[in-house]
């Protein structure tokens, strides 16, 4: 999807209807250095440990209305503040 996008800083997913975001779907963002994805159905389990890794590994700032909505223990969470050990399958 961002295949053109290489030279892209700045991300404002905010807005749109999804819950988990494919694995490397932003690796050809090189210059990516902040994410923003705030939605209603953020399910924050280890199918995002991908990119929780990723932001760490690739110095991406996630904003912080990027909250988790599910599973219950993690409602309201800011996705960038939680630990790899948090987001469970």
């Amino acid at each position: 999807m961002f295949l053109e996008l290489g030279r892209l800083s700045k991300l404002n997913l905010s807005g749109n209807i999804f819950s988990t975001l494919s694995t490397g779907l932003f690796t050809n963002l090189q210059d990516l250095s902040t994410l923003t994805f705030g939605t209603e159905t953020l399910f924050c389990d280890c199918q995002l440990k991908w990119l929780l890794l990723w932001a760490q590994q690739n110095s991406v700032r996630v904003g912080n209305d990027t909250v988790c909505v599910f599973p219950t223990h993690l409602h309201g969470l800011e996705f960038r503040n939680l630990r790899e050990q948090q987001l469970k399958c």
